[in-house]
């Protein structure tokens, strides 16, 4: 699975009798996507936190603004990446509940 070098790997859960069902955890796993979608459309609603008008204050305001728009991008990236591992989680539950 696609991961952030910096966590642990994501264990698939064992669908069984004693346990929650796959479409449950599914579910579950639907919102978790549907909300880190949501963020990510707030955080382009927000991009304005990196316009260079924010930043004509400071010294150096390009550089400033340029780190701003960088540090916003690894931050969306990141819930890139998060968004992949998420569904490949749930590919994998899904997965054992075809069989």
């Amino acid at each position: 699975m696609t991961r952030n070098n910096d966590l642990s790997s994501l264990v698939v859960p064992v669908i069984n009798l004693n346990g929650n069902t796959a479409n449950d955890l599914l579910d579950k796993l639907r919102v978790v996507l549907s909300k880190t979608v949501d963020l990510q459309a707030a955080m382009i609603g927000a991009s304005d936190v990196v316009h260079g008008r924010n930043f004509q204050t400071v010294e150096s305001p390009e550089f400033a603004r340029l780190e701003a728009v960088r540090a916003w991008r690894q931050r969306f990236e990141m819930l890139d990446a998060f968004l992949t591992e998420m569904r490949e989680f749930a590919i994998a539950i899904d997965e054992q509940n075809r069989k």
